[in-house]
């Protein structure tokens, strides 16, 4: 069963400006592999820097509303200090210190799909990661991928 890791771009991906066509094809593609999680194809994987980041986030009714999915993972990963040598590895490659936790987390928790809206960090991930088996991607290219 897949194993995929939705970071806090794409968990607040509903909640931005649908009127720009990008955003309203990533939102329905999570929508998508949300479904895809509930009909029990794949295994939501999340960890505890999903939800500290989610607990900073200003928009009170957002968090609710991502505090909600967050509790239906089938998996949290705890940070521990093996997450955190890994993310300051990550860092080192460039990217920032959430990022950095949010992908050691992520390979911690032997995902296999990283799914991230952030364009940056997805081009700075995949790099860090080549040596990896973890595939990063933005939720319409996994959508596509993976004929959802």
């Amino acid at each position: 069963m897949k194993r995929i890791y939705l970071n806090n771009s794409t968990l607040n991906r509903p909640f931005d400006d649908q009127s720009q066509a990008r955003i309203k094809l990533e939102t329905e593609a999570l929508f998508q592999i949300l479904s895809d999680i509930d009909l029990r194809n794949s295994k939501l994987i999340l960890s505890e820097v999903t939800e500290l980041e989610n607990s900073k986030n200003p928009y009170y009714s957002v968090k609710i509303r991502i505090d909600e999915l967050i509790s239906k993972a089938d998996k949290k990963v705890k940070v521990n200090a093996n997450t955190r040598r890994q993310a300051k590895l990550f860092e080192n490659a460039g990217l920032n210190g959430m990022d950095a936790l949010h992908l050691a987390a992520a390979i911690q928790g032997k995902i296999d799909f990283f799914i991230t809206c952030d364009d940056s960090f997805l081009k700075k991930a995949k790099k860090a990661t080549s040596d990896q088996t973890i595939k990063i991607m933005n939720p319409i290219e996994y959508v596509l991928a993976e004929g959802l």
